[in-house]
């Protein structure tokens, strides 16, 4: 069956945690729940009640598109009452549950292939959802996390913790939770620095062919070849030489004993 590529999103962790926590308490095993904001208290005792007595008094139907109107108009009230803000019902839409909700917005606010910016890190739906509509989630990260990438790529040299002490963060954060919070950042940069280096890359193939006796060429040129075929600039096994006289012919080093050199020269 074909599979959409829409539908290639991450999980949602904190389901996949909720499950095997379901599968200790299935085993008698006590567990205590903090991977979730679950509600710590039960529902309104007005609220049940006027559940019960719908589901024992009325038919159990489709309600209007947005929403029973008595149930907007009473939450445009509490913001009234709560918030001093004046809101008009119409612009209140009932969703079941936050995400119905994010999906409304998203599709009245954005069109496929739109930019949008989350906090990071933040709510993991966001970038799910976003994701799922063809938009592209930008990550917009805290004043620390922008230090710990310039002191990464910088001062620290690659070194995680030196960097982590550079932006600030205190020795009882967990450097993993942080590299996986910028994983993707990370990578961009680690791409970027690496493109930044190819002219330097190509400039020491040429220091050596100038003096191949130089002491540490052979590993210069060595890092220099692996930073090239990681922007794109592989090597080639075989030149096409053309010019309007012969210019003598051009000799390639082999690679190995069993790889044989081509050479080609054209008038």
């Amino acid at each position: 069956m074909k599979k959409s590529k829409r539908s290639n999103v991450d999980p949602f962790i904190v389901m996949d945690v909720m499950e095997s926590a379901r599968k200790a308490e299935a085993n008698g095993k006590h567990v205590i729940h903090m991977e979730v904001g679950q509600p710590g208290t039960p529902a309104p005792k007005r609220a049940k009640q006027f559940i019960s007595d719908e589901i024992s008094n009325n038919d159990l139907g489709y309600t209007v598109t947005l929403g029973l109107p008595e149930l907007r108009n009473r939450i445009s009230k509490l913001y009234g009452d709560w918030y001093n803000i004046d809101l008009n019902p119409d612009r209140i839409i009932i969703t079941t549950g936050s995400s119905g909700a994010f999906i409304l917005s998203f599709a009245a606010l954005f069109d496929v292939g739109d930019r949008v910016g989350i906090a990071a890190p933040g709510y993991p739906s966001y970038r799910q959802i976003l994701k799922s509509q063809d938009l592209i989630p930008v990550d917009i990260f805290t004043e620390l996390q922008n230090k710990f990438l310039d002191a990464l790529f910088t001062e620290a040299k690659g070194n995680y913790s030196k960097a982590m002490r550079i932006a600030g963060y205190s020795e009882t954060t967990n450097p993993y939770a942080i590299m996986q919070a910028l994983r993707t950042e990370i990578i961009e940069r680690a791409e970027l620095e690496m493109a930044a280096n190819a002219p330097k890359a190509v400039l020491s193939m040429v220091g050596v062919i100038d003096d191949p006796t130089a002491i540490g060429n052979r590993e210069k040129l060595s890092a220099s070849q692996q930073i090239l075929d990681r922007v794109g600039l592989s090597k080639v096994e075989k030149l096409n030489v053309s010019a309007e006289k012969p210019m003598g012919l051009f000799i390639l080093p082999a690679k190995n004993d069993d790889d044989s050199t081509e050479t080609e020269s054209n008038e």
